[in-house]
Parts: structure tokens; sequence; C-alpha cells
């Protein structure tokens, strides 16, 4: 897997723990975003690349900035990539 592949898993599991840390769940998320729920569960399963605007709409409705929620999904990547190491 690529660093790019590597993030973009990470960025999953970010988004999975920032929806849990706030009780919500996709459904909800999808609603307030507007966004169809069947397109949300891609974008959490990994099947589907989030796009620019609404990757700056969820971090605003999680209450985070997008650089905040990129740079923990590299944090992640990067304790993901050394405990393969």
């Amino acid at each position: 897997m690529n660093y790019a592949q590597e993030l973009s898993v990470a960025l999953v599991a970010q988004l999975r723990m920032e929806l849990a840390d706030r009780g919500m769940k996709q459904a909800d998320l999808s609603g307030k975003l507007g966004i169809h729920p069947v397109t949300m569960n891609l974008y959490m399963k990994g099947r589907r690349h989030i796009p620019m605007p609404t990757f700056f709409l969820l971090a605003d409705e999680l209450g985070t900035t997008p650089s905040d929620l990129l740079g923990a999904a590299e944090a992640l990547a990067v304790a993901a990539e050394e405990d393969l190491a």
C-alpha cells in the first residue's frame, strides 16, 4: 500500500473516531451535510474518495478543521507503519 492509500485508510479511521467521540452515526452526519447515506457509507468504507468541499464541510460539522483531521490521520498512519516495522 502506498502512502496515499495508507493516509486514506487512516482518515476513515479518524473520522470514525470523531463520530464515536460525539455520539454520532454516519446517518446523522450525512443528514446534516445533505449527503445521501449510501454515499456517506462509501466514504466511510474507503470505497469512494471524499471530495475536498465535502471534507471541509465534514470537518466543520465535527467541530474541527481539515488540517486537524489530516494531522490526526497522518499520526495514525505513521503509528500503523511503525507497528509493521
